[in-house]
């Protein structure tokens, strides 16, 4: 297993399990700072607010195998240690990428979606 870490890799994720599907399986176990869909991989990065809600997620689906609308996902920590972009092959700077993510409040738990959407040759990000 890779070392821990606050991101989590979440493979099998096909096209129809949606940003709020994905946070529905990690929002239990605390704050999502950042969410990343990799639809063309069918995967996602999960950044948790802090490790101990990564590790609580982690170890919690080592014995639960989570679904997501009929699929079986499979969720492991991430080589990454945090979720960055790199603005300078794009030729922005970050206020023109980035728009603003919000909070929702729902049962006393936060969540902050910032969502990628990335090819080879182009990146979006955007709040949803």
């Amino acid at each position: 297993m890779a070392e821990p870490s606050r991101v989590i890799h979440i493979r099998n994720v096909g096209h129809e399990i949606s940003e709020s599907d994905l946070l529905q399986v990690v929002q239990p176990f605390g704050t999502v700072a950042k969410l990343v869909m990799l639809r063309a991989k069918n995967q996602a990065l999960v950044q948790m607010e802090d490790l101990a809600a990564s590790v609580s997620a982690i170890q919690y689906y080592t014995t639960i195998q989570p679904s997501v609308r009929g699929r079986n996902v499979y969720l492991q920590y991430s080589s990454h240690q945090e979720l960055t972009t790199d603005q300078s092959s794009h030729g922005r700077n970050p206020d023109q990428v980035f728009k603003p993510s919000y909070s929702l409040n729902h049962a006393k738990v936060e969540y902050r979606q910032l969502v990628l959407c990335m090819d080879e040759t182009f990146m979006m990000v955007a709040a949803s």
